[in-house]
């Protein structure tokens, strides 16, 4: 794919400091060009309170960091797509799509990401590693059609919606 024209700042995350950065970048240089990619699709949300959206004491429209339009609004280019190869010498991100970004300056803001279970049976319908808002959003889709959760890692909530002393056990287990 054919190398493109990048900004001035390139921020690769989404998460909190990332769009802080932006925000700060923004103020500071109202001429710059800025773009932020994500492999996350939605807007900046915080990310601690998903176990609360997940347990119902939080609405999905109270996760949302800055407002939908924030992009938009602050002239800031919003790539989904995921940072594959950062080339310094050149300033250049490959994305996984196989675009590439040049770039003036790099902020890297990409966060952890959450361990994954190596065991049989990862693959199979139901079994979901959460990250993302749309990873939450499947569980719940789902907790009315299934009879026992189980919950695995050091920053699992076992608290689910409708979880009551009648609802059948579910069962924690939590990493060291």
């Amino acid at each position: 794919m054919a190398e493109q024209s990048g900004p001035t700042y390139l921020v690769i995350g989404n998460g909190i400091t990332g769009i802080t950065c932006a925000e700060v970048l923004r103020a500071e240089d109202a001429a710059a060009s800025i773009a932020v990619i994500a492999d996350d699709p939605f807007p900046v949300y915080y990310r601690p309170a998903l176990k609360d959206y997940l347990a119902g004491r939080v609405h999905e429209d109270k996760l949302w960091a800055r407002s939908r339009s924030f992009y938009q609004d602050h002239n800031i280019l919003f790539h989904v797509d995921r940072a594959a190869a950062i080339d310094p010498a050149k300033h250049t991100v490959r994305l996984q799509s196989g675009r590439k970004l040049n770039y003036k300056r790099l902020l890297l803001a990409n966060g952890a990401r959450s361990a994954s279970l190596n065991c049989p049976g990862t693959n199979l319908q139901g079994v979901t590693t959460l990250r993302s808002i749309a990873d939450y959003q499947q569980v719940l889709e789902r907790l009315n059609t299934v009879k026992r959760v189980v919950v695995c890692g050091s920053g699992a909530s076992p608290e689910l919606p409708g979880h009551t002393s009648s609802t059948p056990q579910c069962p924690v287990v939590r990493s060291a």
